[in-house]
């Protein structure tokens, strides 16, 4: 944990526990979700205080779990190593018309390499993410099915996330570092005067978002 002396102005101690709050977050941080042809990608930012993921994916198909959380019947699960790059994306072969349902499980190891799952079982916390991917994808599933191909890390306010939606219409999504819960959007529908991702990513910093 950041600390400071106990005469720290106001403004300093705010800042430095809304940077404490997000090192000490277990919760991965869900990017997107696309599929491309055969697959389904999944993109995801590892928390610092779990730097390990199990992305657990069930699906409606026999045997592999359903839409409730299984943490014996699944499609796949498997164990992403973030501690070099918190910013992953794995894929999975998809299987039409199947639905998923996507857990981003935070993981720690205890001092004796235990392996320790936030997934809400035997007792241990739920820190789980979820996401569920239907069958059919419409456009109307662009917020969440965005195929990211641009970021922006060194904006010392946002996170910026860039790239193409499922019918090929560009979309920017902007993330406060403060609360990156707050996810804020901005497309062609609200900034008319930007026709290619190439040229609303350069004016990125002055779009309008909503």
């Amino acid at each position: 944990m950041l600390k400071l002396p106990g005469n720290a102005p106001k403004y300093m101690r705010e800042v430095i526990a809304a940077l404490n709050s997000q090192m000490l977050r277990r919760e991965p941080f869900l990017i997107g979700v696309r599929k491309d042809n055969s697959d389904v990608y999944v993109r995801f930012l590892a928390a610092y205080a779990a730097p390990w993921v199990q992305v657990h994916i069930q699906t409606d198909e026999s045997g592999e779990g359903g839409s409730a959380y299984d943490p014996s019947n699944y499609k796949s699960s498997t164990l992403v190593d973030c501690r070099t790059e918190q910013l992953q994306e794995i894929s999975t072969p998809d299987i039409s018309p199947a639905n998923y349902y996507i857990w981003l499980i935070p993981v720690q190891y205890d001092a004796a390499d235990n392996k320790i799952l936030y997934d809400g079982q035997g007792g241990r916390p739920d820190n789980m993410v979820y996401v569920e991917k239907p069958s059919i994808l419409t456009s109307s599933d662009t917020a969440q099915w965005l195929d990211i191909s641009l970021n922006d890390f060194d904006d010392s306010t946002y996170l910026y996330y860039g790239g193409l939606d499922d019918v090929g219409a560009w979309q920017i999504n902007r993330y406060p570092y403060s609360d990156l819960a707050d996810r804020k959007e901005a497309d062609i529908s609200n900034n008319s005067g930007y026709s290619t991702l190439a040229s609303a990513w350069t004016a990125r910093g002055s779009l309008t978002y909503a």
